[in-house]
């Protein structure tokens, strides 16, 4: 190969069952995660007889090691995100709600039941909706320059949260098994406040993430963020113990 330039390839899906299952149907350029994750692949789909002759653009830049991703099932996840964005979404909300639920419980136990219900709430609101919200915001705001990313977390702040936040507030009285009237009572009192918690630790997070993180990545990131807001809690509580 000749040096500083690019290499293409056109190859059948046919002959690379990996490249196939992992192509953006969106037909997006994007960054595939396979075994040699290294490798860069721009995958474009031409629907030919019901995708029978998918065509996939391989590049492979000079000098790159054909190395596996060092993070056990990394490639793997990255296959369930392409695949499976939904379920895939679901599950790491799951995990990562699960994760600061046990956590909290150091703080303020509560029961197995209140682990069960941040896990159940993970993944059947937190992982879906996300994927559809900053899929819809980032296919109505492209681009990470500073202005779009602003934009971004205005919107995310100012209606995403404090919609979020009441959804949240219904399904945890519901949980708890409260009236109407004191779920009302709850969200009238408790929603202002939790948003303007959220305003002093999320914006700067979603600067990362609108700027810097995939969006295909980013309920990873978020949850992760959750995560560490949890253990920042944590200690916090235990140093004023």
């Amino acid at each position: 190969m000749e040096e500083g330039k690019a290499r293409k390839l056109d190859v059948e899906a046919e002959a690379t069952p990996l490249l196939k299952n992992t192509y953006n149907i969106m037909s997006r350029k994007s960054t595939v995660y396979g075994p040699k994750s290294s490798v860069r692949f721009s995958l474009r789909s031409s629907f030919v007889d019901n995708m029978d002759l998918d065509l996939l653009e391989l590049e492979l830049e000079s000098g790159e090691e054909y190395v596996p991703c060092p993070i056990p099932g990394w490639d793997a996840y990255n296959r369930s995100l392409d695949e499976h964005p939904l379920i895939a979404k679901a599950c790491t909300s799951l995990v990562g709600w699960t994760i600061s639920a046990l956590l909290e419980q150091l703080i303020l136990p509560s029961g197995i039941k209140q682990v069960v219900a941040m896990a159940a709430f993970g993944f059947f609101y937190h992982g879906p909706s996300g994927h559809f919200f900053y899929h819809w915001l980032d296919e109505k705001i492209p681009g990470k320059d500073p202005i779009s990313v602003c934009t971004k977390i205005a919107i995310d702040q100012t209606l995403w949260c404090p919609l979020f936040m009441t959804v949240f507030f219904v399904y945890l009285g519901i949980v708890h098994g409260d009236s109407v009237s004191a779920i009302g009572q709850t969200i009238r009192t408790d929603l202002w406040s939790g948003v303007q918690t959220s305003w002093k630790f999320w914006p700067l997070m979603h600067f990362v993430s609108f700027r810097y993180v995939k969006n295909k990545h980013r309920l990873l990131y978020l949850n992760t963020a959750e995560v560490f807001f949890s253990i920042m809690l944590l200690l916090i509580a235990t140093k004023n113990d």
